[in-house]
């Protein structure tokens, strides 16, 4: 489920996919925690990856929004905050579907990109 998280003063950071169960969780308990993945560190040339020693977690709060509408009935949603903005930054953003197909052709040029970078340095260690 797409969730936008905010900042403590209700500033939007950036929107997640959550799975539905976290969402439950959440509602239940006011708060989840989320594991953020830190990218793997690892030159070219290496041949194994190395992996990052400690796991970073983001706590994320719900709290309840309550307003009235045009009509005068009272509405409640969910909002999602944390304290943490950096963090939360690095968690993997879900794209609105607007947007979903620039991030694709991005995606498929880096992919490119990086896959001739590697063919060429492949091509030049080997003479």
């Amino acid at each position: 489920m797409n969730v936008v998280i905010y900042t403590d003063d209700l500033e939007p950071i950036t929107i997640i996919d959550l799975p539905i169960d976290f969402c439950r969780m959440g509602y239940e308990r006011r708060f989840v925690r989320v594991a953020v993945p830190m990218p793997l560190m690892a030159t070219p040339m290496q041949e194994d990856f190395s992996f990052p020693n400690d796991i970073h977690i983001v706590t994320l709060m719900f709290d309840k929004l309550r307003k009235r509408n045009k009509q005068g009935q009272v509405i409640e949603s969910w909002i999602i905050t944390t304290d943490d903005e950096v963090l939360a930054l690095k968690l993997k953003p879900a794209w609105l579907p607007g947007q979903r197909g620039a991030i694709n052709d991005y995606e498929r040029i880096i992919e490119s990109l990086s896959t001739a970078l590697f063919s060429t340095l492949r091509g030049s260690l080997g003479d």
